[in-house]
């Protein structure tokens, strides 16, 4: 059976249980030529009406109830793997860190495509500011990076030529040739 009279019988038979002049009534609504649509509905073999009619059936109800506290999900917004830890702990260690509880994550407009996360350290966290400790470490995501670091990994990677830490985040649609910036 060719795919138009497969959607004719699901358009016809939602509204009607029965196969008759009604359902040429439904469809001419739908089609302005009604012969080329009559011939159609005739068309129709009767095994697929009744497979179609069984389709269209509510099987379940849902009921929705409100809950007094918001369930969170219980991973984490950022994951680190050990190369960044160690890298964390290691910048953590020096002197430059004192009085700091953490790296602080952000984002701010830069670059040829948008956006881009920096790093610097967290001496408090703040109000609406997202914590994530891991292995000893703690990262701060600043309130406006949240949407844009979810579900992401932290990486550390060096090679000859650089060190540097790399998100790998699958909310990214688009980033620029050098990946200093990156589109959601």
């Amino acid at each position: 059976m060719d795919p138009v009279s497969d959607d004719l019988q699901f358009i016809i038979h939602v509204s009607d249980e029965s196969s008759s002049d009604s359902d040429e009534s439904d469809i001419k609504n739908v089609f302005p030529n009604f012969c080329f649509a009559r011939k159609l509905i005739r068309g129709i073999s009767p095994q697929n009406r009744s497979r179609n009619k069984m389709a269209t059936k509510t099987i379940a109800s849902a009921t929705v109830r409100a809950v007094k506290k918001r369930v969170l999900p219980s991973r984490a917004a950022l994951i680190l793997t050990q190369s960044a830890v160690a890298k964390v702990k290691e910048i953590m260690a020096k002197e430059d860190a004192k009085g700091s509880i953490g790296l602080k994550v952000g984002v701010r407009q830069r670059g040829c495509n948008g956006l881009s996360y920096t790093l610097d350290y967290a001496k408090e966290k703040g109000k609406l500011d997202e914590e994530v400790k891991q292995d000893g470490v703690t990262i701060i995501i600043d309130k406006k990076a949240q949407l844009t670091l979810l579900g992401t990994e932290m990486d550390f990677v060096e090679d000859k030529l650089s060190s540097e830490f790399v998100f790998n985040n699958p909310n990214i649609k688009g980033t620029c040739g050098c990946g200093e910036s990156f589109s959601i």
